[in-house]
Formats: C-alpha cells, sequence, structure tokens
C-alpha cells in the first residue's frame, strides 16, 4: 500500500509519536533507579519524650562503613546518601 499527501503525513506523526512514547517510557524507567538510600527517624525514651542531641550511627555491615547523625531538637534524624548494600 502506498501512502500518498496526507495519508503520509498522518502515518509519519503516528511513526514519531510512538517513538517519543517509547523513549519516554524507557527514560523514567533508567531514572527509577536509585544508587543510594535515606534512613530518617526519631528518638524518645521510654517516657515518649524526644531526645535532643542523641547519636545515631548506621553501620553496612559488608564494609564496616559507618554514618553518624545528632538528633535535633524534636528528636528527628536523617541519614541521607547512603551507599545500598546486598
Amino acid at each position: 500500500m502506498e501512502y500518498t499527501g496526507i495519508k503520509t503525513g498522518v502515518y509519519f506523526m503516528k511513526t514519531i509519536t510512538n517513538y517519543v512514547i517509547a523513549i519516554y517510557l524507557l527514560s523514567a524507567m533508567a531514572f527509577g533507579q536509585a544508587t543510594t538510600a535515606t534512613i530518617a527517624g526519631s528518638v524518645s525514651d521510654a517516657s515518649g519524650a524526644t531526645v535532643a542531641g542523641a547519636t545515631v550511627n548506621a553501620i553496612q555491615v559488608e564494609t564496616s562503613t559507618s554514618r553518624i547523625a545528632v538528633t535535633l531538637a524534636d528528636g528527628s534524624y536523617t541519614l541521607q546518601f547512603l551507599p545500598i548494600g546486598t
């Protein structure tokens, strides 16, 4: 079947649109892969009161890598950019 005139333009646009959608979906999957992790939480004592200034230590057992955070006034802490283990 030979396309001419308007039919050729429509066929071309459909083809281009399909390629653009495929590239978009594939690139979205590629960016979904994380290479680091974050741990966040809060520290409280036995009575439920938050603990400011507490030291939180996360250790990756495989490599013995350690990351330390100190809790804020509200007892919260965040450890960012942790390497992902297996």
